[in-house]
């Protein structure tokens, strides 16, 4: 008898299940497969026939949950997740994941496009990647319950608290803004060019190198600069030499999905790293959850800190300013080094097409209009909606040192977050063999490392979540509660970012369409200025005249040592 896909809604139901039949039912009858909704009848001819629920049950009644947990069969479930809510589920709670694709929350990492084959990403016009569903969103192939549990900003998946705590258990430290960790470091690669060719200290190309050479993957799945000729100049990638894991070094403030490079990885069953911001990551684990192939893929997962994903447009917006129009861009190196300066005195490269032909254009980074990072032009909803600040699933996280004592070195350094103890010993051991020069630091010097972001992430989340709720909107459950008990002057400060991220990609698309860059500065400069206004606000009330002096002695002593930096 098939496994049925959906039953009668009085029906107890177990949602998502991964079944692998034994005993007196054929395997090749009955192979790994998703089975959305069982019917009791159906799950207890499983239960008699040998079958296991390889991973993960939930149960939907219209009736309470106490009553249906009773009606559960024992000791075929490997595992079960049962979320706790105030109000039973019904079948049309299961589509959380439309209502949130419709409120533009959705991460768009591409798992939706392994989990629901209609489903394809594009890149839509204002440079972000969307799910594109190929059948009308009311077609009843499309199984919502396995969007919910992929998707980082569905109520319905596990939070990274409850993903971190089964990956890497109680054994290892924890910090509510840092997560679990089992050791924490500072500081850069000491041998060959990864430090040269990386963006910061290096370590995140060494460590990818590192894993390959030990044979303990056979690839890398990360966003890489894009074949010449491609209008999408990075994608993700899978690379599976060391020459081509280098050429993925770098930062790249660009989107990117990965529904392509996951579904090769199924399919060729090889050994992977892969690479990603907190909510790619986080949506890859969950995907491991549903998916035994990608779990069994999926080897090691290596997080970047980021404070929030720019669209396509943003590099395009920082050349246009520059003479290379929409459509001309053929590369451009977000995080050019500037051994002269510090670390944050870091360059953009741009080359492309300009009126008087093809130029490379060097710039300090923070000299564009839409160059300041926390004005947060070009972001995607749900950058404001996730209260990951560090990666918290990934086996080991990477950011920058923005400390003032690793700042002054332009090489650039990084903050090292080792979640996995496997990797641990690859770390002792390259700090044993002088591979890797790293401090031990502690939980107080990550965060000061990352304080903007943990500010707007972690502190500032609840407000923006308050926001909504006022508004009368659907958002995703956080972790952090919403409130509204934030300083006036912050809140102002949200206010801005938020009006600044949601009008520039309308005010682009205008500029573009007219073909005038003014159109979108002076469209944008207003509420740019709000932002300078409100910032200096904050700035002057927690002024005192130990913090007058600090300032004055900061800015001296940094002037003291560039002169020494540039004497030598």
């Amino acid at each position: 008898m098939p496994l049925l896909p959906h039953s009668n809604a009085n029906d107890l139901k177990i949602d998502t299940v991964w079944v692998k039949v034994t005993g007196s039912i054929s395997s090749t009858e009955y192979p790994w497969g998703r089975c959305s909704i069982v019917p009791r009848s159906v799950y207890s001819e499983l239960e008699s026939s040998g079958a296991i629920v390889y991973n993960r049950s939930r149960v939907r009644d219209t009736r309470d949950l106490s009553s249906a947990l009773s009606h559960l069969p024992s000791g075929h479930a490997q595992k079960s997740f049962v979320r706790e809510h105030q109000n039973p589920l019904d079948v049309g709670k299961l589509q959380a994941s439309r209502k949130m694709h419709q409120h533009k929350y959705a991460v768009n990492s591409g798992v939706e496009a392994i989990v629901c084959p209609e489903t394809t990403m594009e890149l839509f016009e204002d440079g972000l990647f969307r799910a594109n569903h190929l059948n009308s969103p009311d077609d009843t192939t499309h199984d919502p319950n396995i969007g919910c549990l992929v998707d980082s900003m569905s109520d319905e998946s596990m939070d990274e608290t409850e993903l971190a705590d089964e990956l890497f258990g109680s054994n290892t430290n924890f910090h509510p803004d840092i997560g679990r960790y089992s050791a924490l470091y500072a500081g850069h690669v000491a041998t060959g060019d990864f430090r040269e060719n990386g963006s910061s200290g290096g370590v995140a190309t060494w460590l990818l190198v590192k894993l390959l050479e030990s044979d303990l993957i056979d690839g890398v799945i990360h966003l890489r600069e894009s074949s010449e000729g491609d209008s999408v100049l990075f994608r993700y990638a899978i690379s599976t030499t060391v020459e081509e894991i280098k050429r993925g070094a770098k930062s790249r403030y660009y989107p990117g999905e990965m529904s392509d490079t996951l579904k090769q990885a199924i399919q060729d069953g090889s050994r992977y790293a892969i690479t990603g911001i907190p909510s790619f990551i986080t949506e890859v684990r969950l995907l491991a959850k549903v998916m035994p192939e990608i779990a069994e893929s999926i080897k090691f997962y290596v997080g970047l800190i980021c404070g929030h994903q720019k669209s396509a447009k943003y590099a395009e917006a920082l050349a246009w300013q520059y003479g290379i129009s929409p459509g001309n861009l053929h590369s451009i190196d977000f995080r050019k080094k500037n051994p002269g300066g510090r670390a944050s005195q870091y360059l953009l490269e741009m080359t492309g097409k300009t009126k008087d032909g093809v130029q490379t254009i060097t710039k300090p980074a923070s000299e564009p209009f839409v160059g300041h990072w926390g004005h947060g032009f070009f972001k995607p909803v749900f950058s404001d909606f996730t209260d990951d600040a560090l990666n918290e699933t990934a086996d080991v996280a990477l950011g920058d040192a923005w400390l003032p004592e690793y700042d002054i070195d332009g090489n650039g350094n990084n903050i090292v977050i080792v979640r996995n103890r496997s990797l641990l010993k690859l770390f002792e051991e390259g700090i044993r063999l002088g591979d890797l020069r790293l401090d031990v630091i502690d939980e107080d010097t990550v965060i000061q490392s990352q304080r903007g972001l943990i500010h707007h992430t972690r502190e500032e989340i609840g407000y923006r979540l308050h926001k909504a709720d006022s508004n009368g909107e659907w958002r995703p459950q956080k972790r952090i509660p919403a409130s509204d008990d934030l300083p006036f002057l912050r809140r102002r400060v949200q206010d801005i970012r938020q009006a600044i991220a949601e009008t520039s990609h309308s005010a682009y698309q205008k500029a573009v369409a007219a073909d005038d860059w003014t159109l979108f500065e002076n469209e944008m400069r207003p509420l740019v200025q709000q932002y300078r206004f409100w910032y200096f606000c904050i700035r002057v009330t927690t002024l005192t005249p130990r913090k007058v002096f600090g300032k004055f002695r900061s800015i001296y002593d940094h002037r003291l040592r560039d002169k020494f930096i540039r004497a030598r």
